[in-house]
């Protein structure tokens, strides 16, 4: 009796821990199985909402939703050279192109210049490369091989640009989110030949018929690196107060006007992130100067100057929408919103043992980048600079100091759909009057041009061979300053235009210089420019002329 109430009595407690776990696991498997369909509805909504707020992508292919990645977010590897491209639904790259989805992982090395990459020939593809093809590693290590060299058990490549359409037959793209301007991922080539005052320019200057440095060359003017080129005429003001010099070091026994601005940019110089030849640092600035922008020092032949360019922005956004076709044709939407001014400002001394004025044109061998994950294709927000800067110093022991500051409102946008573009104007205010921000002291009128084109590239590659879809700010600010001595005269002019394309584009004048170097490794030259589409003429947002006293340049 005893026993059998045992059995009885086990057999109870086994059934129900046997329902207790069929339960558990029930509720389990519930849970998992509930999972993939809450992420599609999730998928689902988002793509729904994208196109509802864009119109310009392909109908019926899913829609690739971004997301930012953080330098935490990559490997070592991802976080040196790129991320790989990889597979997507709807997603269709062009045949013919070798797709490498490990290419983080089989780069070894980039060659500083960005152009020269080395990679792992252990792999069937890599070994296989050959002039001509196009290769796609990483979002860095892209385009088409202009020459392959085996290296022991490696493969040396020179890559050339692409376009979009060279790599994508088909998709639909969307990012939408703020931009942390601290996790911005920053890449420089030291040994970029578009650089200025580069080895390559300089062996170029070396090997000019006349002597005379390249920026002479009449092809090699500030017009066409797509810089404007501002006009000046003599004027300029100055004023109030003295301070004996030794303040400024390098300027012995010169009083200098007293300017509560005075010295700015020189406090903000740039820390030697990338130092030039011939003494120039550059520096790509975005969480610590309040925007995106260029921090610069050059000293040369006598001569120093500090310059900052910066376009502030508060709580940026970056919206970017893409479209490729099966017949290659592009629609495309890139929109940074948050955009609160634009302040450049320079100080420049000629010492007592100046020999010549500066004269620099290139781009910025520095990117700021946000590279956007969850797409496929390994598409990177890219901020890229290029600049023209000269002085006009006619006597020795002199200085000036000037700045431009402007309040903005709306977006930086730039919309193409179905051949038809959407570029809204941003609303420029000045702060400050610009021939009133000019100052200085000299027994001599001084000047100073800076044009800079500040621009934001959502694509693949890099410096001069990044291409994608791009909204850019092209800047010029001149400063003139009568002869102390003189009628107090000052001048300040100030030129902003907005420009768009889809493509890739480098300054003629960098392009140049680029082909030189390709061609002492005996490659064929390159294109300065190729787009997908262009805004036919840029969009001037500003175009300022001030003098104190009122037309005393004439």
């Amino acid at each position: 009796m005893n026993a059998r109430c045992n059995s009885h009595r086990r057999a109870a407690v086994v059934a129900r821990t046997s329902l207790l776990c069929v339960s558990l696991l029930l509720a389990a498997c519930g849970h998992h199985a509930n999972a993939p369909a809450q992420s599609a509805t999730d998928d689902a909504r988002a793509q729904e909402q994208a196109r509802a707020s864009w119109n310009g992508f392909v109908p019926g292919v899913p829609i690739q939703i971004g997301h930012a990645l953080r330098a935490v977010d990559l490997s070592p590897t991802e976080l040196k050279y790129g991320v790989a491209p990889k597979q997507a639904p709807g997603l269709i790259y062009r045949d013919g192109i070798v797709l490498l989805e490990n290419g983080d992982k089989l780069v070894r090395r980039d060659g500083g210049d960005g152009m020269t990459w080395m990679l792992d020939a252990s792999d069937p593809k890599v070994a296989a490369l050959k002039t001509g093809d196009i290769v796609f590693a990483t979002s860095r290590c892209v385009g088409r091989v202009l020459s392959a060299q085996r290296d022991g058990g490696n493969l040396q490549l020179i890559l050339g640009p692409v376009q979009l359409t060279d790599l994508i037959k088909q998709g639909n793209f969307h990012y939408d989110q703020p931009v942390d301007l601290d996790a911005m991922v920053r890449y420089s080539a030291p040994d970029y030949p578009g650089a200025p005052n580069s080895d390559v320019q300089q062996k170029m200057a070396s090997l000019t018929n006349d002597g005379s440095p390249w920026w002479n060359d009449p092809d090699a003017t500030a017009a066409d690196t797509r810089l404007a080129e501002a006009i000046w005429h003599p004027g300029g003001s100055g004023d109030a107060g003295w301070l004996r010099t030794g303040d400024i070091p390098g300027v012995p026994g010169v009083d200098l006007p007293h300017d509560p601005g005075f010295g700015e940019a020189a406090r903000n110089a740039p820390p030697p992130t990338v130092d030039m030849v011939n003494g120039m640092q550059m520096y790509t600035c975005s969480f610590d100067c309040g925007g995106l922008g260029l921090k610069l020092y050059q000293e040369k032949d006598g001569v120093k100057v500090w310059l900052n360019a910066v376009f502030h922005l508060a709580n940026p956004h970056l919206v970017f929408d893409l479209s490729v076709s099966p017949n290659l044709s592009v629609n495309a939407h890139v929109e940074l919103s948050g955009g609160t001014g634009f302040t450049t400002t320079f100080d420049a001394i000629a010492a007592q043992d100046m020999r010549a004025n500066i004269k620099e044109t290139g781009s910025v061998p520095m990117e700021a980048t946000i590279p956007l994950g969850g797409m496929g294709v390994p598409l990177t927000a890219m901020f890229q600079q290029s600049f023209s800067l000269s002085t006009g110093f006619s006597a020795r022991t002199s200085v000036l100091h000037a700045k431009g500051d402007f309040a903005a409102s709306g977006a930086l946008t730039m919309d193409y759909k179905h051949g038809f573009w959407d570029i809204p104007p941003l609303q420029m205010t000045l702060r400050n009057n610009l021939a009133d921000a000019v100052s200085g002291i000299s027994v001599g009128i001084n000047s100073l041009v800076f044009a800079v084109d500040q621009r934001l590239l959502v694509g693949v590659g890099g410096l001069g061979f990044a291409t994608g879809p791009y909204v850019n700010l092209i800047s010029d600010v001149t400063a003139l300053k009568q002869a102390s001595q003189a009628v107090d005269c000052r001048q300040g002019t100030f030129g902003m235009q907005l420009g768009g394309g889809i493509g890739y584009a480098m300054p003629k004048v960098v392009a140049k210089v680029i082909n030189f170097f390709l061609g002492l490794v005996l490659i064929d030259p390159v294109p300065s420019a190729s787009y997908i589409v262009k805004l036919k003429n840029n969009i001037p947002l500003v175009d300022l002329r001030q003098e104190i006293p009122d037309h005393c340049a004439g």
